[in-house]
């Protein structure tokens, strides 16, 4: 580099002898010799760049590493979730029910064979008092059904929902 920067500034004084230029040497050095420095800051900033790449290349490939086990998780997730679907696809529910209720509810509901059911027989299928049961058919926070007799029945809906209630068995979402 040096011997290049002593040719340009041989050049650059030539070229001011001849009086093609008016300008001091000393100023023309300073400018040449300005240009060389960025120049030579550029050039050092391209070879840095293979270390840069290098480097981003392995915080690459460690990314990579710690996102394997959770893709691989998410997979075996996925191929699960989607076997679950194939299979309550071919499910049928009971009335009353969904694909996202706990089994529990599904073999209570399964388990339920009346069109409706007493006060006391829905006390003792759910463990909710027949008195509340009754409070709430009356305030309209639980349906009932006119049995032929005239008194009201619950239907078994009402039934799996208020087992579902009292076992605090949420709908899987």
């Amino acid at each position: 580099m040096a011997t290049l920067t002593t040719k340009l500034i041989d050049l650059l004084h030539e070229i001011m002898r001849s009086g093609k230029i008016d300008i001091e040497p000393t100023e023309i050095e300073k400018f040449v010799l300005h240009q060389l420095t960025i120049g030579l800051k550029d050039l050092n900033e391209l070879y840095q760049v293979p270390t840069k790449i290098q480097s981003l290349n392995k915080n690459l490939k460690q990314i990579v590493a710690d996102l394997e086990p959770i893709i691989k998780n998410t997979q075996t997730k996925a191929i699960t979730s989607v076997a679950k679907l194939r299979e309550l696809k071919n499910r049928k529910f009971p009335k009353g029910t969904s694909p996202l209720d706990d089994e529990k509810v599904l073999k209570f509901a399964e388990s339920l064979t009346k069109p409706y059911y007493s006060f006391v027989e829905t006390e003792k299928l759910t463990g909710i008092s027949r008195q509340t049961v009754s409070t709430r058919i009356e305030n309209g926070s639980l349906k009932s059904i006119e049995s032929k007799t005239g008194r009201p029945k619950v239907p078994p809906e009402e039934v799996i929902n208020l087992f579902r209630e009292h076992k605090k068995l949420k709908l899987d979402f």
